[in-house]
């Protein structure tokens, strides 16, 4: 089931009733539940919850399943779990989780005509840029070990 409507900027996954599988594996239910931040007739929303108790991983992480759902509900989007976001835990019997959208995943890049105007304006300002097509995960390495070189 996926929907139609704009994918939300954030979800909040709850996860509660824990127990473990017959393996000892962690499992827990889950509720996914978003909207698009209006009100009114420009509101949209809805949430998930899961039918049966899902494996959750280790370390209080929220359920890969819970993700995994996220993922069908909003096809072509990446998300990511804010670790500041994490509120309670097994010990507390649920645990809420903010899931935000990864934009440097699902986003196209931007065509000449678009990225001109702030190019000419941060070279105004004395940058020297390299024009990329897309960032990668390579290039924060890079800047990485600039920094601490």
């Amino acid at each position: 089931m996926a929907y139609d409507m704009n994918p939300p900027v954030t979800a909040v996954i709850e996860c509660f009733d824990w127990g473990r599988d017959v393996y000892g594996n962690p499992t827990c239910h889950y509720r996914i539940s978003w909207d698009n931040g209006k009100t009114g007739a420009e509101y949209e929303g809805g949430h998930y919850r899961s039918t049966r108790r899902e494996q959750t991983g280790y370390s209080d992480k929220a359920s890969e399943a819970a993700m995994y759902t996220l993922r069908q509900l909003f096809p072509r989007t990446a998300w990511k779990i804010d670790p500041d976001g994490i509120d309670g835990g097994r010990a507390t019997g649920s645990a809420t989780f903010t899931a935000s959208r990864d934009y440097g995943r699902d986003t196209r890049p931007a065509t000449v005509e678009e990225s001109a105007p702030l190019a000419r304006e941060l070279e105004s300002l004395g940058y020297v840029l390299e024009a990329r097509k897309r960032w990668t995960p390579e290039f924060d390495a890079i800047r990485f070990n600039a920094l601490n070189a």
